[in-house]
Protein backbone atom coordinates (compact mmCIF):
# COMPACT_ATOMS: atom_id res chain seq x y z
CA UNK A 1 0.00 0.00 0.00
CA UNK A 2 2.96 2.35 1.12
CA UNK A 3 4.50 2.60 -2.60
CA UNK A 4 0.74 3.02 -4.38
CA UNK A 5 0.68 6.27 -2.10
CA UNK A 6 4.19 7.20 -3.75
CA UNK A 7 2.99 6.11 -6.80
CA UNK A 8 -0.41 8.27 -6.91
CA UNK A 9 1.77 11.19 -5.44
CA UNK A 10 4.42 10.85 -8.73
CA UNK A 11 1.30 11.32 -10.82
CA UNK A 12 -0.07 14.33 -8.94
CA UNK A 13 3.56 15.77 -9.22
CA UNK A 14 3.68 15.21 -12.61
CA UNK A 15 0.68 17.56 -13.56
CA UNK A 16 1.77 20.08 -11.22
CA UNK A 17 4.53 20.79 -13.34
CA UNK A 18 3.17 20.17 -16.36
CA UNK A 19 0.01 22.86 -15.57
CA UNK A 20 2.60 25.25 -13.88
CA UNK A 21 4.81 24.78 -17.43
CA UNK A 22 1.89 25.11 -19.65
CA UNK A 23 -0.01 27.27 -17.80
CA UNK A 24 -0.49 29.49 -21.49
CA UNK A 25 -1.51 26.57 -23.20
CA UNK A 26 -4.01 26.33 -21.06
CA UNK A 27 -5.20 29.85 -21.38
CA UNK A 28 -5.19 28.81 -24.97
CA UNK A 29 -7.87 26.03 -24.54
CA UNK A 30 -5.44 23.05 -24.28
CA UNK A 31 -6.65 20.67 -21.40
CA UNK A 32 -4.05 18.83 -19.16
CA UNK A 33 -4.21 15.33 -17.92
CA UNK A 34 -2.16 12.70 -16.12
CA UNK A 35 -2.83 9.06 -15.99
CA UNK A 36 -1.37 5.61 -14.84
CA UNK A 37 0.96 4.33 -17.65
CA UNK A 38 2.10 0.64 -17.72
CA UNK A 39 3.88 1.33 -20.50
CA UNK A 40 8.18 0.32 -20.05
CA UNK A 41 6.75 -2.48 -17.42
CA UNK A 42 4.53 0.09 -15.39
CA UNK A 43 5.56 2.85 -12.65
CA UNK A 44 5.45 5.62 -15.38
CA UNK A 45 2.97 8.45 -16.01
CA UNK A 46 1.35 9.28 -19.20
CA UNK A 47 0.57 13.03 -19.76
CA UNK A 48 -2.15 14.21 -22.11
CA UNK A 49 -2.04 17.51 -23.82
CA UNK A 50 -4.60 17.84 -25.91
CA UNK A 51 -6.39 20.83 -27.66
CA UNK A 52 -9.76 19.51 -30.08
CA UNK A 53 -9.58 22.09 -32.13
CA UNK A 54 -5.64 21.53 -33.23
CA UNK A 55 -2.81 23.16 -33.55
CA UNK A 56 0.08 23.60 -35.42
CA UNK A 57 4.16 22.93 -33.64
CA UNK A 58 4.75 26.36 -34.83
CA UNK A 59 1.60 27.92 -32.31
CA UNK A 60 3.03 26.02 -29.50
CA UNK A 61 6.98 25.32 -30.34
CA UNK A 62 7.74 28.88 -28.07
CA UNK A 63 6.11 27.26 -24.81
CA UNK A 64 6.66 23.41 -25.39
CA UNK A 65 9.98 23.23 -26.04
CA UNK A 66 11.48 24.97 -22.84
CA UNK A 67 8.79 22.43 -21.21
CA UNK A 68 10.30 19.47 -22.59
CA UNK A 69 13.52 20.60 -21.73
CA UNK A 70 12.51 21.22 -18.18
CA UNK A 71 10.47 18.03 -18.08
CA UNK A 72 13.88 16.08 -19.02
CA UNK A 73 15.93 17.29 -16.39
CA UNK A 74 13.34 16.44 -13.68
CA UNK A 75 11.66 12.76 -15.04
CA UNK A 76 13.22 10.62 -17.76
CA UNK A 77 11.07 11.20 -20.53
CA UNK A 78 9.97 7.71 -22.33
CA UNK A 79 8.11 8.99 -25.47
CA UNK A 80 6.90 11.87 -27.09
CA UNK A 81 3.94 11.11 -29.52
CA UNK A 82 2.28 13.76 -31.75
CA UNK A 83 -0.99 13.03 -32.72
CA UNK A 84 -2.54 13.56 -35.92
CA UNK A 85 -6.28 13.49 -37.02
CA UNK A 86 -6.74 9.60 -39.34
CA UNK A 87 -4.49 8.10 -37.01
CA UNK A 88 -1.19 9.59 -38.09
CA UNK A 89 1.45 10.67 -36.11
CA UNK A 90 5.21 11.22 -34.98
CA UNK A 91 6.59 9.51 -32.17
CA UNK A 92 9.83 10.06 -30.66
CA UNK A 93 10.33 6.89 -28.14
CA UNK A 94 14.24 6.31 -28.08
CA UNK A 95 16.35 9.04 -26.32
CA UNK A 96 18.61 9.66 -29.59
CA UNK A 97 14.97 10.91 -30.75
CA UNK A 98 14.16 12.85 -27.71
CA UNK A 99 17.59 14.75 -27.97
CA UNK A 100 16.78 15.38 -31.68
CA UNK A 101 13.58 16.84 -29.89
CA UNK A 102 15.48 18.52 -27.26
CA UNK A 103 17.76 20.44 -29.54
CA UNK A 104 15.45 21.19 -32.35
CA UNK A 105 16.76 19.27 -35.20
CA UNK A 106 13.28 17.28 -35.19
CA UNK A 107 11.26 20.76 -35.71
CA UNK A 108 11.40 19.61 -39.63
CA UNK A 109 9.18 16.75 -39.19
CA UNK A 110 6.18 18.60 -37.01
CA UNK A 111 6.03 21.74 -39.52
CA UNK A 112 2.92 21.92 -41.42
CA UNK A 113 1.21 19.83 -39.62
CA UNK A 114 -1.99 19.80 -37.50
CA UNK A 115 -1.80 17.88 -34.03
CA UNK A 116 -5.43 17.65 -31.66
CA UNK A 117 -2.74 15.72 -29.55
CA UNK A 118 0.42 15.18 -27.30
CA UNK A 119 1.20 12.57 -25.12
CA UNK A 120 4.36 12.24 -23.01
CA UNK A 121 5.61 9.08 -20.92
CA UNK A 122 7.98 9.73 -18.01
CA UNK A 123 9.09 7.70 -15.09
Amino acid sequence: MRYIKLFEGFKEDVLEFTEDHLAYLMDDGFEISTYDSHNYGGGCTKISIVKRSGFTWEEIEDRFSPFIYMLNKQYIILEIVFHQNGGRQQQYDTRKDIEELLSGEADQYLTNKIYYMITIIVK
